[in-house]
């Protein structure tokens, strides 16, 4: 009898472990220049009005993680690492291992190297890894660390004109929170999409000049903070107009430190704002009479829905919370 407890109670446990799925999980960049797919040696412009061409763009991405189904946090190892190189075709496939995901929210990681593996000594990594000595280098120096981004292109009216930005520096690795374009599975590899806009990496930087920002202050410093905000199409909260012209503003994009500003323009004063979660449940309501602008703290990380509703008037906004 005995025997035949134990016997059912390893089937039953059996039973419960095969139900608990796991998938293989991979990000996918997919590289663009605007609209357009990524290409060396094509005519660009930034925001400055600078006409340039990228001879150049690399980039490390390190310490992954995923949000998913309300607000959990899988972490994915530290030893995923990818260093993305733009010119090897129209996408980067990074494998983040096996997960037990249904539904992703989104997807966290950095730009560069972390420590104390950035001041470690990069001969002692296995050969295949993106962290070994690479040609041309992604190292700076024992001191400094890896380049976190090395982007290089022509500049000038008839692009004669170098430009680098090396960038990198401990104080610059930056986490970044991106709510994906979209996911898909595909025999059995979930695979989480992502544009990545170059354009972005050089937004308020004059590549007109022959510019060379090597290290980790000024304009190398810059171009790391754009990866964080622009270059993943973090659109989900910022400043629009709703359908009836009124403009509103959702901000920083996106928040580091749990507060998130709203302000309504020039819609009337008394409004309210409701915040869901990502199973659209109402959390909480928060109001300011006679203010157009409001002050939201929130306890947690993650993904939510913010609801401005002011009389007929509604406008939603994802918030995504470091």
């Amino acid at each position: 009898m005995k025997k035949l407890n134990l016997l059912l109670l390893l089937i039953f446990h059996l039973v419960v472990i095969s139900g608990v799925a796991q998938t293989k999980a991979i990000l996918k960049i997919n590289h663009k220049l605007g609209a357009d797919d990524f290409a060396l040696d094509y005519e660009v412009q930034n925001n400055l009005g600078n006409i340039f061409k990228y001879t150049r763009f690399q980039y490390y991405l390190t310490k992954f993680s995923i949000v998913h189904d309300g607000n959990q946090i899988t972490t994915i190892d530290d030893s995923v690492v990818s260093l993305v190189n733009a010119a090897d075709g129209p996408s980067t496939l990074v494998d983040l291992g096996d997960v037990t995901i249904t539904n992703v929210e989104a997807i966290v990681f950095h730009v560069g190297v972390h420590q104390p593996v950035n001041n470690a000594d990069p001969s002692l990594q296995p050969i295949t890894s993106p962290l070994a000595p690479q040609i041309p280098s992604m190292h700076w120096g024992w001191a400094s660390g890896y380049r976190f981004a090395a982007i290089e292109g022509l500049g000038g009216s008839a692009f004669t004109l170098q430009f680098q930005i090396h960038a990198l520096g401990n104080d610059n690795y930056f986490k970044t929170m991106v709510v994906p374009q979209s996911t898909n599975l595909i025999n059995d590899s979930l695979y989480i999409h992502l544009n990545a806009d170059y354009l972005e990496a050089v937004r308020n930087i004059d590549v007109s000049n022959g510019l060379y920002a090597h290290g980790n202050l000024g304009d190398a410093k810059v171009c790391l903070q754009n990866f964080k905000h622009y270059v993943f199409g973090q659109t989900y909260v910022g400043a629009e107009n709703d359908d009836a012209g009124s403009f509103v503003s959702v901000y920083p994009v996106p928040s580091d430190n749990k507060w998130v500003t709203i302000e309504t323009g020039d819609l009337p004063d008394n409004f309210y704002v409701e915040i869901y979660n990502t199973a659209g449940s109402l959390i909480n309501t928060v109001s300011t009479p006679g203010s157009n602008k409001m002050n939201i703290q929130f306890e947690d990380s993650g993904v939510y829905s913010v609801r401005i509703i002011c009389g007929n008037r509604t406008i939603n906004k994802k918030v995504i919370l470091l």
